[in-house]
């Protein structure tokens, strides 16, 4: 009787899975050709400056110079760039380190906490992201972005002068970017064993369920498949829909997770979310799976560079490239996944990428982008580049968790402090712990 009502049950979500396949590739399709809306994240100018601000989420500064070093055509496609090699995150988790990033070193939480703010965290967060597209809207910019957590509609949207550009997860018009990938790449060829999966998927144990979700199955998922599939067709939008009509400077920022779990990407840079696994994993102590997405996302933004290029548009392009904090913890003398990578092309700039071994923070492109602004942006310091310190020691804080339970409603909670006063990162004789 159980198997009678298993097949029976398997036969029905397999006819719902064929209808859902079919349903995806009419949708494509209208998307595709129908589609007249213009993207402005996609769209640059050819007579204006450019801006774009990309972060990859967990993205390893360590890994990185790996992968460069064991891919050596890859950095031919990065030519104007400056690579900063001893680039830190100011934290571990995404919480209290990723607004710093966009909206500059004071909205990190160590100077959260020296305001004694009266808001609540979220709050203040998001008036360092409305602070800065305010900035740019203000002086003739058009603004754009995905945004992600720690900010959301509710607290961004009635701060900003322009809310029309700027997506969230929970966006509609995002999904466009999935069906642009499973067109692209003809993912809707499911192979059969996996719509059968999913027929089982409900009847399953827990850990059946995580099995079944490891095999691809979820692609039919409409919230965990799309953790995965949304930052990898966001990338693979920028590598190949970019266009150059905007008629106005542009702002773009891009907070992306394609080098987040859930991974799904295979050596190949083919979705394959059973097949993730590199032996480059546990040789630089990375999550199962993080390398070839790491790799797979350079390579991605080569090609986003090369497009740039072709549509005549890279030189009066100022692009930023980094992580709100890395993936592994093993090898600074610290123990802390902060190794970021960091790369920057400025305006016209065309020559094989340099490498700058000064100590830099992520936080510290917030002062380099809005030194395009006459009037700057608020609470953003002089560009570091121009007024680089002669002895440099930047602040670190360690033990806060990623989401907000894990700090009071205004005040970050972290439990061990470093200073760092070298460029030489990976030297213990450079980190002093401060006690409290």
């Amino acid at each position: 009787i159980l198997l009678v009502v298993i097949v029976v049950i398997s036969s029905i979500n397999l006819a719902k899975a064929v209808m859902q396949t079919n349903k995806r590739i009419h949708i494509t399709s209208n998307v595709i050709k129908q589609n007249t809306h213009r993207d402005a994240l996609l769209d640059f100018s050819k007579d204006n400056k450019n801006i774009i601000v990309l972060i990859l989420d967990r993205a390893d500064g360590y890994t990185t110079h790996k992968i460069f070093k064991e891919n050596k055509e890859l950095k031919k496609h990065f030519s104007g760039f400056i690579d900063f090699t001893n680039a830190i995150s100011s934290s571990a988790p995404t919480l209290p380190t990723l607004t710093s990033i966009v909206a500059g070193k004071y909205y990190t939480a160590l100077e959260i906490n020296k305001r004694h703010i009266t808001n609540d965290l979220q709050t203040e967060l998001s008036k360092g992201y409305a602070d800065i597209f305010n900035a740019f809207e203000k002086e003739g910019y058009e603004t754009s972005g995905i945004v992600t957590f720690p900010t959301d509609e509710t607290h961004l949207y009635p701060l900003l002068i322009n809310k029309s550009n700027i997506m969230f997860d929970t966006t509609q018009y995002r999904k466009m970017y999935i069906n642009k990938y499973i067109y692209n790449f003809k993912e809707n060829n499911i192979p059969f064993k996996q719509l059968i999966s999913f027929g089982l998927f409900k009847l399953s144990t827990f850990k059946l369920r995580r099995d079944i979700y490891r095999s691809g199955a979820w692609l039919f998922s409409n919230v965990r498949g799309d953790w995965s599939l949304k930052p990898i067709a966001e990338i693979v939008s920028l590598a190949e829909d970019i266009t150059n009509n905007a008629t106005k400077p542009t702002f773009k920022f891009i907070h992306n997770a394609i080098t987040h779990d859930p991974y799904g990407l295979n050596s190949h840079c083919e979705f394959s979310p059973n097949n993730i696994s590199s032996r480059k994993d546990k040789e630089y102590a990375l999550p199962d799976g993080h390398y070839n997405s790491e790799m797979c996302a350079f390579k991605l933004i080569a090609q986003m560079l090369d497009r740039l290029k072709e549509l005549g548009v890279y030189d009066n392009t100022q692009i930023f490239i980094t992580s709100d904090h890395g993936a592994q913890g093993k090898f600074l003398p610290i123990g802390a996944n902060l190794h970021v990578p960091l790369f920057y092309k400025p305006f016209n700039s065309k020559e094989q990428m340099k490498v700058d071994d000064r100590l830099m923070v992520n936080y510290d492109i917030a002062s380099i982008f809005c030194d395009n602004l006459k009037y700057g942006c608020p609470n953003v310091f002089d560009n570091i580049l121009k007024n680089f310190p002669l002895k440099r020691q930047i602040y670190v804080a360690l033990g806060g968790g990623w989401d907000f339970s894990y700090h009071k409603k205004n005040y970050f909670i972290f439990t061990t402090y470093f200073e760092l006063h070298s460029n030489r990162i990976y030297d213990k004789e450079s980190w002093i712990e401060i006690k409290q």
